[in-house]
């Protein structure tokens, strides 16, 4: 795993690259003052919060690093406002080393939990996903997706056979205050997109009256 600290005045944080260093020995671990590539946590303290731009991180759909602040000084609002520009937690900087330590330890657990396998596929490599890329193939063919329809397929195929009502999947794209017909619009297109040439098959169902599953095989 890959720590960074970030600050206006590194040299003020000594201490806290020594914890990780003793308590995660296996962790590799940088003190700057600008945002490095390929990090999966970066924590940031307070003399640097107000100096950068979120919003470009929540935009960037492929980023896979966790964003924490570290203030005790906001408000509310503010507190809200960064978790809407893609802060994934705010802590107390008041908090010691071993909660420190231990709420570490917690996300990591969390990230091997749910971290995406390279790919995935289903009938013989037919279908594939490449979630590193975020590419899809369809029979050995690159197939450009949107940026919702690539979310909507990733769900379905990391939970096939499940059946997703159109307002689990409005919240899937944000979109809680949207019409069905939005997500009935984004299906048809997908559906377009990943169609077979070979055989007349739809990987996503209509299931009426419920919603969508994602289904690739078949019925007897």
């Amino acid at each position: 795993m890959n720590i960074q600290l970030l600050s206006h005045q590194p040299e003020n944080y000594q201490p806290y690259v020594q914890w990780l260093k003793t308590e995660l020995p296996f962790t590799t671990c940088s003190l700057s003052n600008k945002i490095e590539k390929n990090q999966d946590l970066i924590f940031i303290f307070p003399d640097q919060s107000k100096r950068l731009d979120w919003r470009p991180l929540a935009e960037d759909v492929k980023e896979k690093t966790w964003y924490i602040f570290f203030d005790d000084a906001l408000t509310a609002e503010e507190r809200c406002q960064l978790l809407n520009e893609g802060i994934d937690l705010i802590w107390d900087f008041s908090m010691g080393k071993n909660e420190w330590i231990a709420r570490i330890k917690a996300i990591f657990r969390l990230i091997e939990r749910y971290r995406l396998p390279d790919a995935l596929s289903y009938n013989e490599d037919e279908l594939i996903l490449q979630t590193e890329t975020q590419q899809v193939y369809v029979e050995g063919q690159e197939v450009l997706l949107t940026a919702s329809e690539y979310q909507l397929l990733l769900q379905f195929m990391q939970h096939p056979n499940r059946i997703y009502s159109r307002d689990e999947l409005l919240v899937l794209l944000n979109n809680q205050r949207g019409m069905h017909r939005a997500i009935d619009t984004h299906i048809k297109n997908l559906r377009r997109k990943i169609e077979l040439q070979n055989r007349k098959f739809d990987y996503i169902r209509t299931v009426h009256g419920r919603g969508y599953r994602f289904q690739y095989q078949l019925d007897d």
